[in-house]
C-alpha cells in the first residue's frame, strides 16, 4: 500500500516528467519513464499511451519494447507482447529478457519447440545462468527430449 508521503513524491515525479515533455515533446525518456510509473501502478492503458508516444521518438530503443510487451504480457494481450519482444530482438539479437520473455509466452501458450528456440538464445548469451539451463531441461523433459534435458541440468550446475 502507498502511503500520503509516497503518493505526494510520485505526483511530483510525474509532475516533473510532463514538464520535461512540455519543454521538449520528442523527450523519448520521459514518456518512457511515465509509461513505467503508470504500469507499476497498474494503470495499464496509460502505461501503453506512454510506451507507445516514446517509439514514435525513439523506435529503436529497446527497453521500450520491452516494457510495452510486460503490460501487454501482464494484460494477457500475448500476440502484442510477442510482437514488442520480437522487435526488441530485431533490434538487439543478444537481448536476453527479451528472448526470455517471448520463451516464456511461447511455453505459455503450448508451443514448446518455440519455446526452447527462446531459451537457447538466452543460454547463447548468458550461458552461466543456472535458472535458464533448469528451464531448459523441463522444456527438454515436456518435450520427450530427455537427453538434453539431462544435459541442461547438468550445465545448470
Amino acid at each position: 500500500m502507498i502511503d500520503g508521503t509516497e503518493t505526494t513524491r510520485l505526483a511530483n515525479i510525474i509532475s516533473m516528467y510532463r514538464e520535461t515533455i512540455d519543454a521538449d515533446p520528442k523527450h523519448a525518456g520521459a514518456y518512457l519513464n511515465l509509461g513505467t510509473i503508470y504500469y507499476n501502478q497498474g494503470k495499464f492503458n496509460h502505461a501503453i499511451m506512454f510506451y507507445k508516444k516514446a517509439i514514435l521518438i525513439a523506435p529503436d530503443y529497446v527497453e521500450t519494447h520491452l516494457n510495452l510487451g510486460a503490460v501487454y504480457r501482464t494484460q494477457g494481450s500475448y500476440e502484442d507482447a510477442i510482437g514488442e519482444y520480437k522487435e526488441a530482438i530485431r533490434i538487439d539479437p543478444d537481448d536476453a529478457m527479451a528472448h526470455y520473455n517471448l520463451g516464456d509466452i511461447y511455453y505459455k501458450q503450448g508451443e514448446i519447440d518455440q519455446a526452447i528456440f527462446q531459451f537457447k538464445e538466452v543460454v547463447r548469451i548468458t550461458p552461466q545462468d543456472a535458472e535458464v539451463h533448469n528451464i531448459l531441461a523441463c522444456l527438454f523433459s515436456v518435450n520427450n527430449q530427455e537427453f538434453l534435458a539431462i544435459e541442461s541440468l547438468r550445465n545448470a550446475i
